[in-house]
């Protein structure tokens, strides 16, 4: 996919390093990269969907829906603490906000 848009994040909110906050209540709104249009063209408006953490290599998060099905990738700034997160057991989900052709943008939050 060419073009100024890409897949950076929208919007970006959390917890900041230090300051007493949680450092993983992570709320982001993005877009998925490398979408998966059998999976994506199945997909409604504020369906939830899965983050997942595959440890690789390469080592990537991935948004699936309730059958697993990979809908697409997920890179964001925050995507380091996102999975440093997963790690210590944290559980989120990426609500399906906007699809548009073969593009989704997703609401990443904590369950």
């Amino acid at each position: 996919m060419s073009g100024s848009s890409g897949g950076g994040p929208i919007r970006s909110t959390g917890g900041s390093f230090g300051g007493g906050q949680d450092d993983c209540d992570i709320s982001e709104q993005t877009v998925l990269n490398s979408p998966v249009p059998s999976v994506i063209g199945s997909l409604a408006i504020g369906e939830e969907l899965t983050v997942h953490f595959e440890p690789g290599p390469p080592q990537r998060l991935v948004a699936q829906n309730n059958a697993t099905q990979v809908a697409g990738s997920i890179t964001s700034p925050a995507m380091v603490r996102l999975i440093a997160c997963i790690q210590k057991g944290n559980e989120y989900v990426a609500l399906v906000m906007k699809l548009s052709g073969g593009a989704c943008t997703i609401d990443i939050r904590r369950k």
